[in-house]
C-alpha cells in the first residue's frame, strides 16, 4: 500500500493513499373487475371476510381443472382467478360452492388460481395460488409447511422444510428482510444450505413445490438473524477491518510494467494516540516504510474506518486522513473525502459496489466481502477541471481485513498502469 502511494507522489506530489412477490392483479381502485364487488371491506359494523385456504387442484379430462378450497364463514360466494404462471392478465370466474371447473385451457400450460371470498360485509383479499398443469391426469403441487433455519453462523445457513408428496424438486428464494429482490436457489432434498451472508442481519426465505404437474406456489416467509461476528479480544470492533492486535498479512503486487512480484508485510502494532483523539489504532509497515506512519480508527458503533496516513517524501512529511470503509451504508452509497497536499486538490469519492460476496485469493475462500470502489481526482492547473489520476477497488472480508485490491492509475501524460494486490497469508491471535 505505501509502496503504491510513493509511486504515485512521485508523479504527482501528492498521496494516492488507498489504493436490492407482489402479485400483479387487475384490481382498480379495491374493486373486483366486472363485478361492481367493493374488495374494500367498508361495510357499515360487518364482519370481516376470511381467505380462502386448502386450495388444491386436479385434471382429469386434457384442458379442464377443478378447484377446490375450505368454506369461509359467512361466504355468499367465492370469487376465482386464474392465469398462465408468469402472465400478467388474469382470467375471472365465480362459485357458489367450494369447487369450480375451468374448461378451455391449454393443457400443457400450467396454470395459476387463487379464491377469494365474498361476504355480506365485503370481499376479503386473493388467497395463495395453487399451480396446475391441465393435461388430464394430473394433480396440483402443494405448498411446502414447517420451515426453519438452522446451523445459522454470520454468514450463513442450513434452510430446511416439510416434504411435499409427489414433489420432484424444491425452488428456494431469499433476501434481507429489508431488501426488495430475492436470491434463488434449488434443491432436490428438503433443505438448502445459503452462504454468503451479512452478519447480525434479518432475512428471510420461501419454498416452492416442483412436481410433474407444475409447480405450487411460494410458501410463506421464514425469518431468522445471522450471529454477530465474534472478534478476538486483540481486535477493535470495525467487522471488515479489525485491527487486531499482533495480527500480520502477506500480500503480493504485481504492476504492468513493473520486473516481477513485490511482497509486502504489515504488522499490526498496538494502540497510540495522534493529537487530542481517542484510541487510535497503529500499524506498521515492514517494507517501504522508512519514515512513515500510518495509522487507523474505529467507530465500531457506525462501522466507519479512518486512516491517517503521514509520509516523507522527498524531505517533505505529508499528512492525509480519510474515511476508507463505511460497512452500515447500502449497495450504492457513497461518500466523498477532500485534501490539499502540497498546494493541490484532492478529491476522493468512494462508492459501495458489493455487500455480502464471496471472493476467492490465494489465502482462502470468503463469503462475507464488501467490495469498495475508491476515484481519486486531482485539481492539477488551478482553475481547470479536476482530472481522474487512479481508481481502485477494495474488498474487504468481515473479521479479516483487505484481501484484495485493484489499481488503476491513469494520470495525464505518463501511462496508465494497474496494480494487484492479493492477500497471500495473515494471522490474527
Amino acid at each position: 500500500m505505501i509502496r503504491l502511494i510513493k509511486l504515485s507522489l512521485s508523479i504527482i506530489s501528492i498521496a494516492l493513499f488507498m489504493t436490492s412477490c407482489e402479485k400483479e392483479l387487475s384490481e382498480e381502485n379495491g374493486n373486483f373487475p366486472g363485478t361492481g364487488i367493493d374488495t374494500t371491506n367498508n361495510g357499515g359494523g360487518g364482519t370481516s371476510c376470511g381467505v380462502p385456504s386448502s386450495l388444491s387442484g386436479n385434471s382429469t379430462v386434457s384442458g379442464e381443472a377443478t378447484i377446490s378450497w375450505s368454506a369461509v364463514s359467512g361466504a355468499l360466494s367465492y370469487a376465482v382467478q386464474y392465469r398462465i404462471y408468469g402472465t400478467s392478465n388474469w382470467t375471472f370466474e365465480s362459485s357458489a360452492t367450494t369447487s369450480i371447473t375451468i374448461t378451455g385451457l391449454n393443457p400443457s400450460s400450467n396454470y395459476e388460481f387463487q379464491v377469494q371470498s365474498i361476504c355480506g360485509s365485503g370481499a376479503s383479499a386473493f388467497s395463495y395460488s395453487t399451480s396446475l398443469i391441465p393435461s388430464g391426469n394430473a394433480t396440483s403441487c402443494d405448498v411446502p409447511s414447517g420451515l426453519t433455519a438452522s446451523t445459522i453462523t454470520s454468514t450463513g445457513a442450513t434452510l430446511n422444510w416439510t416434504a411435499v408428496t409427489g414433489a420432484s424438486s424444491y425452488n428456494v428464494q431469499y433476501k434481507e428482510v429489508s431488501a426488495s429482490s430475492w436470491i434463488s436457489t434449488s434443491s432436490s432434498t428438503t433443505s438448502a444450505t445459503i452462504n454468503g451472508l451479512t452478519a447480525s442481519t434479518a432475512y428471510e426465505f420461501q419454498v416452492q413445490t416442483v412436481c410433474s404437474s407444475g409447480g405450487s406456489s411460494y410458501s410463506a416467509s421464514f425469518t431468522f438473524t445471522t450471529t454477530t461476528i465474534v472478534l478476538p479480544s486483540v481486535c477493535k470492533a470495525c467487522s471488515y477491518q479489525p485491527w487486531c492486535d499482533g495480527s500480520s498479512y502477506n500480500y503480493i503486487d504485481t504492476t504492468d510494467g513493473v520486473p516481477g512480484p513485490v511482497a509486502e508485510t504489515i504488522t499490526i502494532l498496538g494502540d497510540t494516540m495522534i493529537g487530542s483523539g481517542g484510541s487510535i489504532m497503529h500499524y506498521d509497515l515492514t517494507l517501504t516504510n522508512a519514515g512513515d506512519t500510518v495509522y487507523h480508527n474505529c467507530d465500531s458503533i457506525n462501522q466507519i474506518s479512518t486512516l491517517i496516513l503521514k509520509i516523507n517524501q522527498g524531505g517533505v512529511s505529508t499528512q492525509v486522513k480519510s474515511v476508507l470503509i463505511k460497512s452500515n451504508l447500502p449497495v450504492g452509497g457513497t461518500w466523498t473525502e477532500t485534501a490539499t497536499v502540497s498546494g493541490l486538490n484532492i478529491s476522493i469519492n468512494y462508492s459501495i459496489l458489493a455487500k455480502a460476496i464471496s471472493r476467492t485469493v490465494p489465502a482462502n475462500t470468503f463469503n462475507d466481502v464488501i467490495k469498495v470502489r475508491q476515484t481519486i481526482s486531482a485539481t492539477i492547473i488551478p482553475g481547470f477541471p479536476a482530472t481522474q489520476v487512479s481508481q481502485v477497488d477494495y474488498y474487504y472480508a468481515s473479521a479479516v481485513g483487505l484481501i484484495e485490491s485493484l489499481t488503476n492509475s491513469t494520470f495525464p501524460g505518463s501511462a496508465p498502469s494497474v496494480t494487484h494486490r492479493v492477500l497471500q497469508s495473515y494471522h490474527i491471535p
